[in-house]
């Protein structure tokens, strides 16, 4: 039996955890020795029999900490200097903490979902295996990062020059371009290909999200279904020009504070304090409204529900462009004004042949669900 490290170091919520969460229970119960080395601990309910550890945290995610300088976000380079990349001594710091975690465990395979530093540091230590979303996964052959949106706001020569020098201070070998920092064993790039931005570059082949299958809508439905994040969307003209849309409404927030909940519910919304199952969602929802995370996007995509996508960060207008691109779905940003956001949930409501798309376009992506992450895993993990 194998003994395995599953690590997320980054990204804003535990759906990069959760991704994992599924495959650890199945290795535990074939007798595979498993932890987890998570950016939140939080995320593991105790008591399920995994390993924690607390991961590395990457300064700027610590608010005590100075922050980055305002620069445009256009690679994943970018995404990474303003956690703390172009630092001196940062990624030192990082890739020593994890060997101290390697050290402790003795991995034989290092699994990481959006965990740059962790895999770089089990480079010859541990079979690694980078997974997640093709947006995490930049191609490690490249000679430099793509350009996603616009001009770069980091120098990618002067980032590398101080990525090679922690390298060096580690003992290790440095990168031949910034892309290397991406590189592992083995590459499971878990989404379809239309939402990967890579795709054009990807020299791997991908796998099924890390989803599970949902039923397909039959078009019936009239509700707008929601689900948002209270930290990131509370402020937003959303919640007004929701209310004001003449439509039925339904949201589900997690850890939401109570009294923005009681304000959605005086403004007529319908307000799920539990998640709600994709079997109530695909018979009930016209469109649903979201921040644009990658799991609900294909989720959607294979239920066949139109999408409207409030996009906030780089990866989120990605994904809100991949949607129009395929006719399924709009973009507006989270930012916009009421009247904005009012004029986009009309129109995506009121789209029918956007809704009919995305009826039609569902089959096909439920044709590939195959091969699974779990598939794709435990063939590596069989040599």
């Amino acid at each position: 039996m194998a003994r395995i490290l599953l690590g997320w170091e980054l990204g804003a919520n535990r759906g990069h955890w959760t991704a994992l969460e599924r495959i650890a229970a199945s290795l535990r119960s074939e007798g595979h020795s498993v932890a987890a080395a998570l950016q939140r601990t939080d995320a593991l309910a105790p008591g399920t029999g995994t390993a924690i550890f607390q991961a590395p945290v990457w300064p700027r995610l610590l608010v005590s900490s100075s922050p980055a300088r305002p620069a445009n976000v256009s690679t994943m380079g970018d995404i990474l200097c303003r956690l703390g990349l172009d630092m001196p001594g940062v990624l030192a710091g990082l890739v020593t903490a994890w060997d101290s975690i390697f050290d402790a465990w003795k991995p034989d395979f290092v699994v990481g979902e959006f965990a740059p530093a962790m895999l770089l540091a089990a480079r010859g230590r541990a079979t690694t295996v980078a997974t997640g979303t093709g947006f995490l996964q930049p191609p490690a052959h490249l000679s430099a990062l793509p350009r996603l949106q616009g001009e770069p706001g980091f120098d990618e020569a002067l980032t590398l020059d101080t990525v090679d020098a922690d390298l060096r201070q580690t003992g290790r070998d440095p990168l031949p371009a910034l892309p290397a920092l991406f590189a592992a064993d083995h590459h499971l790039v878990a989404t379809f290909t239309d939402v990967d931005p890579y795709a054009a570059h990807r020299l791997t082949s991908h796998c099924a999200p890390n989803v599970a299958m949902p039923p397909l809508s039959d078009g019936s439905g009239e509700e707008i279904f929601v689900y948002a994040f209270a930290a990131t969307m509370s402020a937003s003209a959303l919640w007004d020009a929701l209310a004001a849309s003449g439509r039925p409404v339904r949201v589900h927030i997690p850890d939401a504070p109570e009294a923005f909940l009681k304000r959605l519910r005086g403004a007529g919304l319908k307000v799920e304090p539990r998640p709600v199952s994709w079997e109530l969602i695909a018979r009930r929802s016209r469109l649903i409204v979201s921040h644009g995370g990658h799991g609900l996007l294909c989720t959607a995509l294979l239920s066949g529900v139109p999408h409207l996508v409030t996009h906030y960060d780089l990866e989120k207008s990605l994904n809100a462009a991949a949607l129009e691109r395929i006719g399924v779905g709009m973009g507006v940003p989270l930012r916009a004004d009421r009247a904005t956001i009012t004029a986009a949930i009309a129109s995506a409501y009121g789209d029918d042949a956007m809704a009919e798309r995305a009826r039609a376009a569902a089959p096909g992506f439920r044709a590939r669900m195959d091969p699974t992450f779990d598939a794709r895993l435990r063939a590596i993990m069989a040599g």
